[in-house]
């Protein structure tokens, strides 16, 4: 394991991390304006299968079944994913650790910060568009 030392140091840093994607993430859908290359890759898959690929996509339509507050529903993916990592054999630690089980509650916290419930996405999609002007 690390020094104790070396990982209080870099502990700001990670959190600025956490933060900076939470909010980054929380914007991005926010805008309905887009979103990054592999989140259109991942809708777009999801469109065309049926099947959700995409962390944020699979969260959102958690929360919109469940009615879960998205503390709760970040948490269980990222813990799912980290035991899924850790059975194959990936490399983890103390910041995966951070990231599981804070990361939740810190969108959970943005969000609220920025009034923005994840229940009312409606996103549009260049083939409802399509569909739509047709």
């Amino acid at each position: 394991m690390q020094n104790l030392d070396v990982i209080f140091k870099r502990l700001p840093k990670l959190m600025m991390g956490f933060i900076l994607i939470a909010i980054g993430t929380n914007i991005m859908k926010a805008s309905k304006l887009g979103l990054n290359s592999w989140g259109a890759f991942n809708e777009g898959l999801t469109v065309i299968t049926g099947i959700s690929f995409g962390r944020i996509n699979q969260m959102i339509g958690l929360i919109k079944i469940t009615g879960k507050p998205v503390s709760y529903i970040r948490t269980i993916i990222e813990a799912t994913v980290l035991v899924l990592g850790i059975l194959l054999g990936g490399t983890f630690g103390i910041g995966t650790i951070v990231n599981t089980f804070l990361g939740g509650p810190l969108l959970g916290a943005i969000y609220k910060f920025f009034k923005f419930d994840p229940k009312k996405i409606n996103q549009i999609n260049l083939f409802s568009l399509n569909k739509q002007s047709a």
